[in-house]
């Protein structure tokens, strides 16, 4: 029977201990290998290889759980729309995690090159699918009820927008409106959903759609989304230090921390391994005075990427044109088949002991309590938890008293 994973597999295979050092090796071995590996353990009477670590907040133990059934459902994805093709989404969601395991394989290369300035450089190409797979990990990530649903109360400025389009496409599930997103992102190439975002720029995040117009096609909605994480903050790589490692929850992919100038998710933060998180960061904070930033991950470092275009002589290389020739010169390249070679350069930041506690401090906060906690190695994980069980602000700690728990398992005292 299918199951449906919100944290790729190929993610969570990074965590398995024995694989930390060097993860890029795990995405290599197909189904079948892992299959076989699988069924010579069991003869052999040796636990399942595709096994991580992780403490459930719900038991309060220490599990080792198959990372073919973690984090996910059963049979989410099909399309009852689709009969003769249930697995279309799935199949299609596979052929995107594929690509994006190609270029985490080739980040987490880059991250173990000796040198004091690690950069990892992707064409256009290659960063647009990434983007892709980071919206797809929130969304996926995230509760259907808060994206969908018509009662629920942050859904009030839209609710008339919702019932609109769920009549017009006969929709009966919440669900349904949920696939249909997923479908559309998954059909669509990254440059025509941008396009669909700007045939509706009149109607920004500020505003609000379903009072407004009623009308307005699910994908264009769906395109704004996409364009506003793209258009509103630039993406940066943290590297856990080397005495540590980062953490993941069942809900990390959805989480964020920080303000800049009383607005929220200065942050969002993408845990990919133990060595590696992707990070978000506002746009905005790049032009605002640092105290306007309030978070505690403001002393991490995050450099902007650099962008090399693949260009001919014009206005787009020339320091002395208008910024309006400009404008119009970026805006016919990224048009052309040659922008798919642009260059873009980004440093792997590489943080302390502290800071990439700090990280992991966020994710620890945000658990719920029915989640698991993934992790790799028993004694950078100890050393979080006992961190995590003091009253160290500036958080609440609401999961001090379930995480103490985790210290005294690995302490041996259940």
């Amino acid at each position: 029977m299918p199951y449906y994973h919100y944290i790729p597999p190929f993610i969570l295979r990074g965590f398995i201990l024995e694989r930390t050092t060097s993860p890029e090796t795990s995405v290599r071995k197909t189904k079948k290998q892992r299959q076989r590996e699988a069924r010579k353990a069991r003869k052999n009477g040796q636990p399942d290889p595709e096994t991580v670590s992780a403490f459930s907040l719900r038991s309060r133990l220490i599990e080792f759980v198959p990372v073919p059934t973690t984090s996910g459902v059963m049979k989410f994805y099909q399309d009852a729309s689709n009969q003769e093709h249930l697995e279309h989404l799935e199949n299609k969601l596979s052929e995107l995690e594929g690509e994006a395991a190609r270029i985490i394989r080739e980040l987490h290369i880059a991250a173990r090159r000796q040198s004091s300035n690690q950069t990892f450089t992707l064409p256009r190409s290659d960063l647009q699918l990434f983007w892709k797979f980071i919206l797809l990990l929130h969304y996926r990530n995230s509760p259907i009820e808060e994206m969908f649903q018509e009662d629920h109360p942050r859904n009030a400025p839209i609710r008339q927008w919702l019932r609109h389009l769920k009549i017009m496409k006969g929709y009966t599930t919440d669900k349904e409106f949920w696939l249909d997103g997923l479908h559309y992102y998954l059909s669509t190439k990254h440059s025509d959903i941008l396009k669909h975002a700007k045939q509706c720029t009149i109607y920004g995040p500020s505003h609000l759609v379903g009072e407004t117009n009623a009308d307005i096609p699910s994908h264009r909605w769906q395109a704004l989304a996409y364009e506003s994480l793209i258009n509103d903050h630039f993406l940066g790589i943290w590297r856990s230090h080397e005495a540590s490692e980062f953490v993941l929850g069942d809900n990390s992919y959805r989480i964020w921390e920080g303000t800049l100038a009383g607005s929220p998710r200065l942050y969002e933060i993408y845990v990919i391994s133990p060595k590696l998180s992707i990070v978000l960061k506002l746009n905005r904070s790049k032009t605002l005075p640092p105290e306007s930033e309030k978070s505690t991950l403001s002393d991490h470092p995050l450099d902007v990427p650099q962008t090399v275009y693949n260009r001919g002589p014009g206005a787009l290389g020339n320091r002395h044109a208008s910024p309006k020739d400009q404008f119009d010169a970026l805006e016919r390249h990224l048009r052309s088949p040659s922008s798919n070679n642009d260059q873009f350069t980004f440093r792997i930041n590489q943080l302390t002991v502290d800071q990439t506690y700090l990280v992991n401090q966020v994710v620890l906060e945000n658990l719920a309590t029915d989640e698991l906690l993934v992790f790799a190695s028993r004694d950078a994980m100890l050393s979080t938890a006992q961190r995590y069980d003091t009253p160290e602000g500036p958080f609440l700690k609401q999961n001090r008293q379930a995480i103490a728990e985790l210290v005294r398992w690995f302490n041996g005292k259940p």
